[in-house]
């Protein structure tokens, strides 16, 4: 019997520390660089960033059309394109938050 009210006790604290965790105002998004993209979404969406070049000719020039093209086309493979890609991180990150 001591053993079930242990577990009885356990289980609450868990829930009601799982329950109390501060995620202030940022909604569980901890990296403040991808809040604030977040809370400006729009605007990165459009931001104007570096030509990316996909395999079949296509190319983004924002995260809109980025987001559109990635899962239809293969990106160009030069290791110029793949450092451009590190531009398009933030772009990658808000598609999985509005897909979450």
């Amino acid at each position: 019997m001591k053993i079930i009210h242990a577990l009885v006790y356990a289980s609450v604290f868990f829930i009601t520390a799982c329950n109390n965790t501060n995620t202030g105002s940022q909604g569980g998004i901890f990296n403040q660089a991808l809040f604030s993209a977040y809370q400006h979404r729009d605007t990165n969406l459009s931001q104007k960033r570096t030509e990316l070049l996909f395999n079949d000719g296509a190319s983004a020039n924002d995260c809109s059309l980025y987001l559109s093209l990635a899962p239809k086309h293969d990106l160009e493979e030069s290791v110029n394109n793949q450092m451009i890609k590190s531009e398009y991180l933030v772009c990658d990150a808000l598609g999985l938050l509005d897909g979450a």
